[in-house]
């Protein structure tokens, strides 16, 4: 089954609530990976670090509107208007 991926780049503070809004916009599988070059390790603090800016990848189903996905996105964190988001299918 072909799937639509989409990504959103988004500072430290929006990392996880875009991972949210991705999975309240339907997607089956959301990741976070970084989007510069800034290595983390794994350290002993309850909540893992988070990079200054991250790569949020949410994997949806083929038929999913990518435009729809950006509104709602722009809705559930509150922007003005909907985010640019990369596409890959």
């Amino acid at each position: 089954m072909p799937w639509l991926r989409l990504t959103l780049r988004a500072g430290r503070d929006q990392a996880e609530p875009a991972s949210e809004a991705f999975e309240t916009a339907g997607a089956v599988a959301v990741s976070l990976e970084d989007a510069g070059d800034e290595p983390l390790f794994d350290t002993l603090q309850p909540e893992p670090p988070l990079w200054q800016v991250t790569r949020v990848t949410g994997l949806f189903p083929e038929g999913a509107d990518a435009q729809e996905v950006a509104t709602a996105l722009a809705r559930e964190l509150h922007l003005p208007s909907p985010p640019e988001l990369e596409s890959d299918v």
